[in-house]
């Protein structure tokens, strides 16, 4: 929280919320911008928009990191933000149900899908999983509630929706000055067929491809589960209703 807050602005995003579309998009939007050769492959932006530990981007161009991180409590805290300089805030959540659809799909653990739907509250077996989602709805929620002018939230379904005016959403809040041209470029050129053209066949997949309806996943108990526990332990729902 305080190491890391000299970059300008920071994208948070869950586990398959399409955190290589977005950061695609605005790495080629800020190329295209500065003139800088377009990447090659759909893991260039890592380069530019990566870690914040180990990532400071390139001179002259605003700093700018990702994170899954779920922030400490103080980060919600006004007097905090009062007395010391953060990062701008996107974050960038999906529908919890398609999230764990395509993280079990991803990642194919050793069970079926209805046995890691229920997840582990310890945190320990799954890299994310419905415990993992409420957490981080409810932490980020917290800091949007609290600090509405440092953080901003984006739905990956609107995203997907209308990509020009949420993406513009983004750039506008990082304050970032980046033309429509620029924007319409960096859109076109990260549209998922784009993305998979460049991606590596033997590279771990980012460009999903199954579509399956999400009650395809579900069962009837899988859905009471679910629906049942984010009654009890989710706090803030996103805009989601479930």
């Amino acid at each position: 929280m305080l190491k890391h807050r000299d970059f300008v602005g920071m994208l948070v995003t869950m586990h398959q919320s399409g955190t290589h579309w977005v950061k695609h998009i605005l790495t080629s939007a800020i190329y295209h911008e500065e003139g800088f050769e377009q990447p090659k492959s759909i893991y260039d932006e890592d380069r530019f928009i990566g870690n914040p530990k180990s990532h400071r981007g390139r001179p002259g161009v605003p700093s700018i990191t990702a994170s899954h991180s779920i922030p400490h409590i103080l980060l919600g805290s006004q007097l905090l933000h009062r007395m010391m300089v953060f990062p701008r805030y996107v974050i960038l959540v999906r529908d919890i149900r398609a999230c764990l659809v395509s993280n079990y799909e991803k990642w194919e653990p050793s069970c079926s899908f209805s046995e890691y739907l229920h997840g582990d509250v310890r945190g320990k077996r799954f890299n994310s999983d419905i415990w993992w989602c409420i957490r981080f709805y409810n932490a980020w929620g917290r800091v949007l509630e609290n600090v509405p002018d440092k953080a901003t939230l984006i739905r990956y379904e609107s995203m997907k929706e209308d990509t020009y005016a949420e993406f513009s959403k983004l750039v506008d809040f990082m304050g970032l000055k980046i033309s429509r041209e620029s924007i319409e470029f960096a859109i076109r050129f990260s549209d998922k067929e784009a993305m998979a053209k460049r991606q590596n066949p033997d590279d771990l997949r980012v460009v999903r491809k199954d579509n399956r309806p999400l009650e395809e996943w579900f069962s009837e108990g899988d859905m009471q589960f679910f629906r049942e526990t984010c009654r009890r332990y989710l706090k803030y729902d996103m805009g989601y209703t479930y």
